[in-house]
């Protein structure tokens, strides 16, 4: 066989090699945006639709959830040119299409340059990418606890009880703030205080604060009041405010309902300072 085609050909099989593990990084990267973006409860259009936008420009994105799957799109367009010209190459040589040897050669050693190229950029980019994973992940930890704070349900259901709510992860605050969201029955009853590492931690009166109150009969808000605090209206903008003194590690919270009567919030939101 021809040395010269020989090499053509060495060439071309290792573009298409390299286009094949491209491809597969694109994949596997796909995927992992892809699941992310199903947790999110995104719809096959919306899904359709943010990959389209990724593929459509070169420039890096300015969400950092894309830039793996952006790179990983883009090393292999760029594979896949470098193959398409190797396996030109490789056939023009062949077929004796008018192409002479120099012109073959110098096409090659492009080839060849195009190709280190695309395995340099592979090469940073999987250095880079526990990095990046890990920033990806904790992006979706925090999307995960914000929505998880935005509506808490207390699982509350009669009178004189208590459920504890722990959160997915600890929260370093010193103020949690309490917003009713939802109530059964005639007032929106609440008794709670929070879990400081893991052990329950009594907030005094003298430290809570509120945007209202129904009457003198319902302001404590301690797990040891009779009723609870209720405020003056039953409208979402209403809350309770907890002063634990100092930065704390706050793990989770105990709600309850009025001890007398079936008075409670069933969903709530908190906020943190």
């Amino acid at each position: 066989m021809d040395e010269n085609y020989q090499c053509l050909k060495d060439e071309a099989t290792k573009t298409e090699q390299a286009l094949e593990n491209a491809k597969n990084e694109k994949e596997a990267q796909k995927a992992k945006l892809k699941s992310i973006y199903k947790a999110m409860n995104k719809t096959d259009e919306e899904l359709n639709s943010i990959f389209s936008e990724i593929e459509s420009d070169r420039k890096i994105p300015d969400m950092p959830l894309h830039e793996d799957y952006h790179k990983s799109y883009w090393k292999w367009k760029d594979a896949d040119e470098a193959n398409e010209k190797a396996q030109t190459a490789k056939d023009k040589y062949n077929e004796n299409l008018n192409a002479d040897i120099p012109d073959v050669m110098i096409q090659l050693k492009e080839v060849r340059n195009e190709l280190q190229e695309v395995k340099n950029e592979m090469q940073e980019m999987k250095a880079m990418l526990p990095q990046t994973m890990m920033q990806v992940l904790r992006d979706f930890e925090r999307q995960r606890q914000e929505e998880f704070f935005k509506n808490i349900i207390t699982n509350l259901s009669g009178k004189n009880q208590e459920k504890d709510i722990q959160f997915p992860a600890p929260i370093e605050a010193r103020y949690i703030t309490f917003h009713p969201k939802q109530i059964i029955k005639t007032d929106p009853i609440l008794r709670c205080d929070v879990y400081v590492d893991g052990q329950l931690q009594t907030t005094p009166e003298s430290r809570r604060s509120a945007s209202s109150y129904l009457s003198d009969n319902v302001k404590t808000s301690t797990l040891n009041a009779e009723r609870g605090w209720c405020p003056k209206e039953k409208k979402t903008k209403e809350w309770l405010k907890l002063d634990l003194g100092s930065r704390q590690r706050i793990t989770g919270i105990r709600v309850g309902s009025r001890k007398d009567c079936d008075e409670y919030i069933t969903k709530l939101a908190l906020s943190f300072e």
